[in-house]
């Protein structure tokens, strides 16, 4: 059995891994929020969400209007799950996209110091 977690050495670290992490994200400072697109009905139905998992945007085509309540919601249904489903990829691909290496090279050292701090 361990015993105690020791915490004098957490402060260090955590402030070396907040360093990593602002070294790791892309040059240029904000990057577009990524955003989702679905559709349904064969592009009729065209739905745009954004995080934190919101609808930023819903288009219907006219003549959607006529196909009957039961059918429209479907049809929005779809579009909305699609669009949800692609934010979600794109989140994904947006958290990737930055330069990890500084912040595996951390990883790396905190691992081989006893301390659990890269600082002397």
């Amino acid at each position: 059995m361990t015993g105690p977690i020791d915490p004098s050495g957490l402060g260090g670290a955590l402030a070396d891994v907040v360093a990593a992490l602002g070294r790791a994200r892309p040059p240029g400072g904000e990057q577009e929020s990524p955003a989702g697109i679905g559709e349904a009905a064969d592009g009729r139905v065209r739905v745009r969400a954004v995080l934190p998992c919101r609808i930023e945007g819903l288009e219907l085509e006219p003549s959607m209007l006529r196909i009957g309540g039961d059918a429209l919601a479907r049809e929005i249904e779809s579009a909305v799950n699609a669009a949800l489903a692609d934010l979600r990829r794109q989140a994904v691909v947006t958290a990737g996209s930055g330069d990890l290496g500084a912040l595996a090279d951390q990883s790396r050292t905190f691992s081989s110091t006893p301390s659990g701090s890269s600082r002397s």
